[in-house]
């Protein structure tokens, strides 16, 4: 599996689709104090890490037991033998560009317009205030979904009552602001690039559940590109003869390997079906079945779409049963496919 990383705007709901995602996944959820804590804790002491959370200027400090590398190199090089084994989802913390282009990282970032993130953070702050009634009375203050943590997270740079107070325009900003600098220092980078990105979810237009499904998708897809990667790009090992058919993608050619795997013989894309016609008797809808198994006399259909999007294909698989009963189809989804060539990893 992946190492996922997670940029967001302030309000833009990046730490609470982050938690989600963990709920959901399994992953480890690491954010910029745990990272701090976990990568740093064997060179830095508490004075030092306390420096590091609140200044990025002091990552450029040089390290005590070892005056030829600072703060920032030795993270850099920590996270990235860290992500070669483990599966995590670092939140912030510039981890896009620690992790810039290694081969296991997915990169994306939460957005929303200014004016729904400033309304989001407005509702954070009424939460908060709670929060902080409760913490003086030394009483437990929790929610299923930690709403409050970019607040917190301010807590390093302005009063508690503070961010309680000021208006909610103001907070938005100056969370970004915290953000912005950090990036800026450290990579000389701004997170509103966002060519660094595999995916910008605006989560205006999206709930958590669409985002969760869509980064489960990228994911699935990470799956099925790795494996492909490990069998390298002979097309003499997944072809039965020397007629090489030309694969409309990779996840064809895979298929067409696994099955030679199975000693199945195939026939790829061996018939057209016309389904729909017009007027004059042209056709205007057909269906191609991707690959055709003699043994079986059954005809599949490939598809790496998430199956709530393949509703043309069914629609066209829908005709041909009608128009032709005595053809056997199957619609081999992402899911069936990517838990086929899991089996042989």
């Amino acid at each position: 599996m992946p190492i996922l990383t997670i940029s967001r705007e302030a309000g833009s709901f990046g730490d609470e689709f982050a938690e989600r995602l963990s709920n959901k996944s399994g992953y480890t959820l690491i954010d910029f104090d745990q990272m701090i804590e976990i990568f740093l804790k064997p060179i830095a002491s508490e004075h030092e890490k306390q420096m590091l959370e609140v200044s990025a200027k002091y990552f450029f400090e040089p390290i005590t037991t070892d005056q030829q590398m600072n703060f920032k190199a030795y993270l850099e090089g920590s996270i990235h033998d860290w992500a070669k084994n483990h599966n995590a989802i670092l939140l912030g913390c510039g981890a896009n560009y620690f992790l810039k282009d290694h081969p296991r990282a997915i990169h994306l970032r939460t957005v929303s317009p200014l004016e729904i993130r400033e309304q989001r953070i407005e509702i954070s702050q009424e939460q908060y205030r709670n929060y902080l009634q409760y913490k003086e009375k030394n009483k437990d203050f929790s929610t299923s979904i930690d709403s409050l943590h970019e607040l917190k997270f301010m807590e390093k740079f302005i009063p508690a009552t503070q961010i309680a107070d000021i208006s909610s325009g103001d907070l938005t900003q100056r969370i970004d602001r915290q953000y912005r600098r950090f990036v800026s220092t450290l990579f000389q980078a701004d997170d509103n690039q966002f060519d660094s990105f595999h995916l910008i979810l605006n989560t205006d237009k999206l709930s958590l559940d669409a985002c969760l499904s869509v980064v489960n998708s990228l994911i699935e897809d990470y799956e099925i590109n790795r494996h492909l990667a490990k069998q390298g790009d002979s097309e003499q090992a997944i072809l039965q003869s020397t007629d090489i058919p030309e694969f409309k993608n990779e996840s064809e050619k895979e298929f067409a390997r696994l099955l030679n795997l199975y000693q199945v013989e195939w026939r790829y894309e061996p018939k057209f079906f016309p389904v729909e016609w017009d007027e004059e008797n042209r056709v205007t809808m057909a269906f191609s079945p991707d690959f055709y198994l003699p043994k079986f006399d059954l005809y599949l259909e490939l598809t790496t779409m998430d199956q709530r999007y393949v509703s043309a294909k069914r629609k066209k698989l829908k005709k041909l049963e009608e128009l032709y009963p005595g053809i056997n189809v199957k619609i081999i989804y992402r899911r069936d496919f990517l838990s086929l060539i899991q089996r042989f990893e």
